[in-house]
């Protein structure tokens, strides 16, 4: 039964019977059709929530969901940020309005858009960057990452505070690693099925994280509104790098940080002729835009970005050279 046919409560009382009796007569069905209520939201897809289209499933925590009688007669109160999932959603009490659309992971139709985070005209429902398969494929690599990986994440994120900008959160497996000092983090994401699974993260994150829709080349993010700025795996990916780190460039505080861990074009020049052959032949079609030989460090500072400190590793199997294999950690200062 949907949940909105639970929900409808008779306000009129039945002729003939006192004041007192149909009072407790309604309270007993609003509170046993809220009990039938909660009950199918635990049922229907464990605790998930629906955005706009019936196949994008948004996290929400049941038990921060579950109905009361109050909740029914509780006026609305105004719903979070367009596009943006929050962790504090999971510890509201209000209730969506019966009747009233739930708020969706994505959509920016909304108006009560939190401070510093802008409408973006070229990111629609029809607009994302779609890549479903190698979104699953990307999901299990990253469900159990190894050891030295996590390791370089919080390499990475260590020391940041205040808001942080992350381009292409991809899954969310940065979230658990950001420190307490950050105030928030604004996760722009354009893959469907991998800003579900973000949402789904950022919901268990330490932090606060908002995830948005939004593409590389156009942030929805206000000028000059961060401190700090996270590229991790995905400048590789990105169709104009330049044009994305212009924007992160645009986003970022004077003297902001930018926080890069890429893998890059390799140096030994075997390799790095085996990565432009492979860019040039399948590798971007085979795996959602990524480019094995790209000179990311190279295009950071060309984007004008000073970098302060980075340290170049390799990633992956020794045995068989991998073309991913060369990567680069470091942070960079907005001049």
């Amino acid at each position: 039964m949907p949940a909105r046919a639970i929900l409808r409560v008779r306000s009129a009382s039945t002729p003939g019977r006192s004041s007192t009796s149909t009072t407790t007569t309604s309270r007993s069905r609003v509170t046993a059709r809220c009990e039938m209520a909660s009950e199918c939201l635990a049922a229907s897809g464990c605790g998930t929530r629906m955005c706009s289209s019936a196949r994008s499933p948004a996290p929400m925590n049941v038990a921060a969901a579950r109905l009361t009688p109050a909740s029914l007669t509780a006026p609305a109160t105004a719903a979070s940020a367009p596009g943006v999932f929050s962790t504090s959603m999971t510890r509201s009490k209000a209730m969506t309005p019966v009747g009233a659309q739930p708020t969706p992971c994505g959509d920016r139709r909304r108006t009560d858009r939190r401070p510093g985070v802008r409408d973006n005209p070229r990111v629609t429902a029809t607009q994302d960057l779609r890549n479903p398969v190698f979104a699953r494929l990307w999901s299990v690599m990253t469900r159990n990452e190894p050891r030295e990986l996590r390791r370089h994440r919080e390499e990475l994120l260590a020391g940041l505070s205040g808001r942080v900008l992350e381009l292409g959160p991809g899954t969310g497996s940065n979230f658990p690693h950001y420190p307490a000092t950050v105030d928030e983090v604004v996760a722009v994401e354009p893959e469907p099925y991998m800003r579900r699974r973000a949402c789904q993260a950022a919901a268990r994150a330490p932090v606060r994280i908002d995830v948005v829709a939004g593409v590389a080349d156009r942030l929805p993010v206000d000028d000059a509104s961060c401190d700090a700025a996270v590229a991790s795996l995905v400048l590789c990916s990105v169709p104009d790098p330049d044009r994305a780190l212009a924007e992160l460039h645009r986003v970022l505080r004077p003297d902001g940080e930018l926080r890069f861990y890429e893998h890059v074009l390799a140096g030994r020049p075997g390799l790095a002729r085996v990565q432009r052959a492979l860019d040039r032949a399948f590798w971007p079609r085979a795996f959602g835009g990524c480019h094995a030989g790209r000179d990311t460090p190279a295009a950071i500072a060309a984007a004008g970005f000073a970098i302060e400190a980075r340290r170049s590793l390799w990633f992956g199997p020794r045995t068989i050279p991998s073309p991913t294999g060369p990567h680069v950690i470091g942070r960079a200062r907005r001049r």
